[in-house]
């Protein structure tokens, strides 16, 4: 178990850190790409995207899910969460 004081020591160097980042990695260490928000004022579509293969019935309602390339994604989806992902060596 993680003592108090050793629990306040990482938050501590956390939050120092945390700062640190933000005040001598400017805008660089921060930018990424979604640095480009959606507009919350107009619609949002949602997608979430995997990139395995399916096996049969682990789609929505024991359906199959689809297996398609991120880049491929229909217009229309302002955002996709990539929650799961295989690397090629598996």
């Amino acid at each position: 178990m993680i003592s108090v004081k050793k629990r306040r020591e990482i938050k501590a160097f956390l939050v120092t850190a945390s700062i640190g980042i933000v005040v001598l990695g400017g805008q660089q260490v921060l930018a990424d790409a979604a640095s480009e928000m959606v507009n919350p004022k107009d619609k949002v579509l949602v997608g979430y995207w995997h990139n395995w293969k399916s096996t049969g019935k682990d789609g929505y309602k024991g359906g199959s899910s689809a297996d398609f390339n991120l880049s491929s994604t229909q217009e229309g989806y302002n955002v996709i969460n990539v929650s799961f992902m295989k690397t090629p060596e598996g």
